[in-house]
């Protein structure tokens, strides 16, 4: 009797122990979740519609839509941009002269050497009289401006004084020499000949300069001012100019026509770019950048360290003049500095005759 009772119970110990194990088999492996077994777990997640799926697929190909519109955007800018603002920016040359206080005699060159060149000090700097009837001492300056209309034009405070780094400008109080600007010249794309340029007035900062052309310019290319500066930091930029100025035109004229322009020797600044206009080889270069960092008047960016950029617009992605090449920094000549134009916008306004 007490072996029939061990063995009831063995078997019935045996069979709670399966039922219990099956149990366990179905929670931790099987993937049966029991919610009592379940205490503290997160809540399973019940499976999504179709329709959400799709939804949230449709979002996913929409962002992604914009991104590449985005990146091709920045890719197609200066393609795009330039070739829309290209032809209302012009190459700047001009020259000026030194004279007496009266303004009458013209600076000249004492003689020559025996090589050719203009006679120098133990110093290395020019002879240069009042007397006698040498060749004149004529400086030559390039720069960039851009239209605003047809008659108008925006450039920056460099050709107020052209010849600020000159080695022969006096600054001591009672100076012997001073400066005179002889011409100013503007060479736009598909214009064949120059256009006299007259300095109008500049803005209160002295940054911005505007003149008046000797005649009117029907070109698509007049700039279109944003009123508003809405830049951040990283977005992307367009710089349009002439950096090396003529030189750097003069070298993307093939070999074979330069033998006209120098049959009669080597010409002046101002008769290459007459030259180059001539043959329609004026044509600004886009250099497209990001916005370094910003104030509320001026814009920074990197850009390769050219002369003759110097008042050239900065556009933004949608053609906008947001602002103009001022110059570079001394020490990082790759840091440049332009000038934003929004807080003048309305001053441009109220001084441009249309």
């Amino acid at each position: 009797m007490k072996r029939l009772i061990l063995l009831v119970g063995w078997t019935t110990l045996i069979l709670v122990a399966m039922v219990y194990a099956h149990a366990l088999w179905n929670l931790h492996v099987g993937g049966n979740t029991i919610e009592p077994y379940a205490a503290g777990a997160a809540p399973l997640q019940q499976p999504q519609s179709s329709s959400s799926r799709v939804d949230k697929l449709e979002e996913q190909l929409n962002a992604q839509a914009r991104r590449l519109r985005k990146l091709e955007q920045v890719e197609n800018m200066s393609r795009d941009v330039s070739r829309k603002a290209a032809r209302g920016v012009g190459l700047i040359v001009g020259e000026y002269i030194w004279t007496d206080a009266a303004g009458r005699r013209p600076l000249r060159y004492a003689g020559f050497d025996e090589s050719g060149g203009f006679l120098m000090d133990d110093k290395g700097r020019e002879v240069v009289t009042f007397e006698g009837n040498g060749p004149i001492v004529t400086r030559e300056f390039q720069g960039t401006g851009f239209l605003i209309n047809s008659r108008y034009m925006l450039t920056s405070s460099f050709l107020l004084a052209p010849w600020y780094t000159d080695p022969l400008l006096d600054i001591s109080e009672n100076p012997k020499l001073f400066p005179s600007l002889r011409t100013i010249h503007a060479y736009f794309p598909g214009s064949t000949e120059p256009i006299d340029v007259k300095i109008d007035h500049s803005d209160e900062s002295g940054e911005v300069v505007i003149c008046i052309l000797d005649r009117a310019l029907k070109h698509e290319g007049t700039a279109s001012i944003a009123e508003t500066l809405k830049l951040r930091d990283g977005e992307p930029i367009l710089l349009l100019g002439y950096p090396g100025g003529v030189e750097i035109l003069i070298s993307r004229v093939p070999d074979e026509a330069l033998a006209d322009l120098y049959k009669f020797g080597r010409p002046t600044i101002d008769e290459t770019a007459k030259w180059l206009a001539k043959h329609n080889f004026v044509e600004p270069i886009s250099m497209q950048t990001r916005v370094n960092s910003h104030t509320g008047d001026h814009i920074f960016f990197e850009a390769p360290p050219a002369g003759g950029t110097t008042g050239g617009p900065v556009l933004n992605s949608r053609g906008q003049v947001v602002g103009m090449h001022l110059a570079v920094h001394n020490a990082r000549p790759s840091f440049n500095r332009a000038a934003s134009l929004a807080p003048i916008a309305m001053w441009i306004k109220e001084n441009v005759s249309n």
